[in-house]
């Protein structure tokens, strides 16, 4: 379960980030996941009240909002959100495209005291 080591990761940089700014306990913490990561937010979830234990984040709540994949059409010029098995266009079917969304998997903002 890669899950356990992303959020171990997400918890350093937001004790390492809450140390540098005075912060003294973290409360709230909110998660963009891309679809395409393939982390599955009830195994984040987990992860997260697994590894929060110590002092500065025991009582956090944890926050994902999921981000749908989406591509941009290098052809039509359009956007289009996608499945995670399809990279064509639904508009014109090229599959010169770029991904512009979905694949992120970061931090948006955390709360704290």
């Amino acid at each position: 379960m890669h899950e356990t080591a992303l959020m171990e990761s997400v918890l350093e940089i937001l004790r390492e980030s809450a140390k540098a700014n005075g912060i003294q306990k973290i409360t709230k913490v909110k998660l963009k996941v891309g679809e395409l990561t393939n982390a599955l937010p009830e195994a984040l979830e987990l992860a997260f009240e697994a590894a929060k234990g110590d002092l500065l984040a025991k009582n956090a709540v944890l926050e994902i909002e999921q981000v749908k994949a989406q591509i941009f059409c290098r052809n039509c010029r359009k956007i289009s959100t996608i499945d995670c098995f399809s990279s064509y266009c639904s508009h014109c079917f090229s599959s010169n495209v770029k991904i512009i969304a979905g694949d992120e998997l970061l931090i948006d903002y955390y709360e704290g005291e």
